[in-house]
């Protein structure tokens, strides 16, 4: 659960920019949706109390 973005150098050397250490689209989507699933496990039984008050 607590993975880690990889860091971005600072040192400035044309192979490390922003560009070349970002994460794709993918690897994201691979590191957020367990963090996703698991705030929506949280926030269940909150949101079925919710729903049963509305």
């Amino acid at each position: 659960m607590l993975d880690a973005l990889p860091p971005v150098p600072a040192s400035g050397r044309p192979d490390e920019t922003l560009g070349s250490a970002a994460m794709s689209i993918e690897d994201y989507a691979r590191v957020v949706q367990p963090r996703n699933e698991f705030v929506e496990f949280l926030l269940a039984p909150a949101r079925g109390r919710l729903a049963a008050a509305a």
